[in-house]
């Protein structure tokens, strides 16, 4: 081991799965280039940022103008990590390993270097990199800080507001305001002076302290920067359980515990473990128990140390939240048994390796048989939205190209896209060179925008079946950010089939616009096409216990089955419906197309 000065730097991020790759490229790579972050740490160190995700999306990442931004400070490998994203019930197998790749390759040498390390929803505070490099350099091993839960949907437009020239610099007490004010509900829950709620395992424990204040204990807690004392080549129990025992063994690293320091964002959609929730307060007895078969020794290190988010400075009500915090976190340590679970061996490691094996063993084994096997699919059937004429999902996604194909904007025109978690309108339209910006449905259900503000070319607004509900809001409040003679496209896709549909009220649609746009909605429900969709959604679902190569040809062979039928119902045109009707209809799947006048809409 090297006791000098590490000779170089990596910063290691694993990220897969559409949503995340958009959340990371838009919000999180941005905060990661902020001042004092990744910069600060390529000025002290010759620095790799190393990303490892899925094959599909290599071209996409390397053409991104945020990775290009990247390149001017340090330089950048992007790491193909299919072979590990086998199962989405193993999340933290496929994480642990995914963050071993990313160093394991340096053997003895990692020992020479020093490690950051980020998930690819968490979301720097401007600074934190150059509050890491001082924790280091004071001889702390490894720099830890507690990540704060935020409802993706509500906060991410106030983050992607904030991003000028391709960085998004938010300062700590800023950051912690915004973590403050789109607390998820899982926060929520963990908060034993809330009492509404609670989570059958908790790990996290909060008291409010005062209006702008939280103090809390995380079991366990995220590692951002490390310099191992041994090389640790292998994993031997998830990320968080073992990496900084095993690599920094005795130490337990420097926990920045106020967020004046360190603030940082865990986005998570609004929907994440809602099903999980129960009534009434946390029990610390219960919880020490169910925690008790999970926490090492290390976690219930960790679990002791004081945090506290602060979006205004401390008042006289923390002291009394934090002693109050303290106590309950006294009671949960007490009902654990005397023994702490082990490191190396921990049941719920070993209880997954061989099934994890396995299915990686029924993975793609190897760049060029997967990347073979995609293309043969992709030239067969197409990709989505273009898929072709003999494929279930045509009918779903003909007509919405078909007006795509018409829309008049070209590169350089700005787009708003709003909602969908695939948001494919606006991969659509970035492709076309047009500059697009994403805001979560809910942010616009209440925006009221002024016409200095009415900046956009076109709109394309994708929504789920319970926010096409609130879509007369929606619009109205979008309605506004449009320059006069703008497209509007809303679009409900709903790949399950669903006989009920979705519930239009077109007078409500007609109050919500301008006296002189023209709309006409086009509705693709017809009975056959919505039972192939269902009947081919329900067989995916179906082969979700498969292995991914035993998925992948089950998928190929039902496909196969479905041609005639695809075909068949595919020659039947949209119905279509006159938007000119009045009262309620329900849509499976549709669009609407509104070229926009000039006046006011109404509200």
């Amino acid at each position: 081991m090297n006791d000098g000065n590490p000779a170089s730097a990596r910063f290691i991020v694993p990220v897969w799965g559409r949503p995340f790759l958009d959340n990371f490229l838009a919000i999180t790579l941005p905060a990661i280039l902020a001042s004092g972050n990744l910069p600060a740490i390529a000025e002290t160190y010759p620095t790799t940022l190393v990303l490892l995700t899925e094959s599909r999306y290599r071209d996409e990442v390397e053409a991104h103008p945020a990775i290009a931004a990247l390149s001017a400070h340090c330089a950048f490998e992007l790491r193909e990590i299919d072979d590990l994203v086998v199962d989405r019930n193993m999340y933290g197998m496929s994480l642990t390993h995914a963050f071993h790749r990313g160093f394991a390759d340096l053997g003895a040498a990692m020992c020479d270097s020093v490690l950051f390390f980020l998930n690819a929803d968490f979301v720097l505070s401007a600074g934190a990199g150059e509050r890491m490099l001082e924790g280091l350099r004071a001889g702390h091993r490894a720099v830890l800080a507690p990540s704060y839960c935020v409802t993706t949907e509500t906060v991410a437009g106030e983050l992607l507001a904030r991003v000028e020239d391709g960085r998004l610099s938010v300062a700590p007490r800023d950051m912690a305001r915004l973590a403050l004010a789109h607390r998820h509900d899982t926060v929520a829950a963990r908060t034993v002076s809330d009492a509404r709620f609670h989570l059958p395992v908790t790990d996290q424990f909060y008291f409010e302290a005062g209006a702008n204040a939280l103090v809390g204990r995380q079991f366990p807690m995220a590692m951002l920067a490390m310099r191992p004392a041994v090389a640790y080549l292998e994993p031997v129990s998830f990320w968080d359980y073992a990496a900084l025992s095993m690599a920094c063994p005795g130490e337990d690293g420097l926990v920045i515990a106020d967020s004046d320091e360190i603030a940082m964002l865990e986005l998570r959609e609004a929907n994440y473990a809602t099903g999980d929730l129960l009534s009434g307060p946390v029990d610390p007895d219960a919880a020490g128990a169910v925690l008790g078969g999970i926490a090492t020794a290390g976690h219930r290190r960790l679990g002791r140390r004081p945090l506290v988010l602060h979006a205004d400075d401390l008042g006289p009500a923390h002291a009394a939240a934090d002693a109050a915090l303290k106590d309950v976190v006294a009671r949960v340590v007490a009902a654990m048994p005397d023994t702490p679970m082990p490191v190396e061996g921990h049941p719920l490691w070993t209880s997954r390796v061989s099934r994890f094996a396995r299915a990686r063993d029924g993975a793609f084994d190897g760049h060029d048989e997967a990347s073979g096997a995609r293309a043969l699919y992709n030239f067969l059937f197409g990709r989505v939205p273009g898929v072709r004429p003999w494929h279930p999902l045509r009918s779903l996604y003909r007509p919405l190209l078909d007006l795509l194909a018409e829309l008049a904007v070209g590169p350089g025109a700005k787009v708003l896209a709003i909602g969908g978690s695939e948001r494919m309108l606006g991969r659509v339209l970035a492709a076309r060179g047009c500059v697009i910006q994403t805001i979560p449905a809910h942010e616009w259900e209440e925006r009221r925008e002024s016409g200095a503000d009415r900046v956009f070319d076109a709109c394309v607004i994708e929504l789920s079946r319970r926010e096409m509900q609130r879509l007369p809001r929606i619009l109205g409040a979008v309605r506004q950010a449009l320059r006069p003679g703008a497209t509007l496209i809303v679009s409900h896709v709903d790949w399950r089939g669903d006989r009920r549909g979705v519930p239009v009220n077109m007078t409500d649609l007609r109050a919500a616009l301008a006296p002189g746009d023209d709309m006409v909605w086009v509705a693709w429900c017809d009975p056959a096409a919505a039972r192939l969709v269902r009947d081919y959604s329900d067989g995916l679902e179906r082969g979700r216990s498969l292995s991914p190569i035993a998925r992948a040809l089950a998928t190929f062979v039902r496909l196969l089955v479905l041609v005639p039928r695809s075909l068949t119902v595919h020659r039947t045109a949209p119905e279509k419906f006159d938007p000119d009707s009045a009262g309620r209809f329900y849509a499976v799947c549709g669009i609407i197309r509104i070229a926009t006048g000039g006046d006011e809409p109404n509200l």
